[in-house]
């Protein structure tokens, strides 16, 4: 999504545990997302997901997960 001069990247995820930014090893097949993320964008953040779960006790309402946002500078036109 734009947003005046900057690019808003952002992804849900079923985890609740809060994101890391960390190297991988060499030898590992993940883990390097978040890490990327943070060498590339202005900032980034997270937040409690705003999507509620159905499989929660009935009449009530629980966030699933969490929303992970970064934020890139976009060049002015020339």
């Amino acid at each position: 999504m734009r947003w005046t001069s900057r690019l808003v990247c952002a992804v849900r995820d079923p985890s609740r545990a809060s994101p890391v930014a960390s190297e991988a090893a060499d030898s590992a097949e993940s883990g390097r997302g978040l890490f990327l993320v943070e060498s590339f964008s202005d900032c980034w953040g997270w937040h409690p997901s705003p999507v509620l779960s159905t499989e929660s006790t009935p009449g009530t309402a629980a966030a699933r997960g969490k929303v992970v946002w970064a934020l890139f500078r976009l060049a002015d036109p020339v």
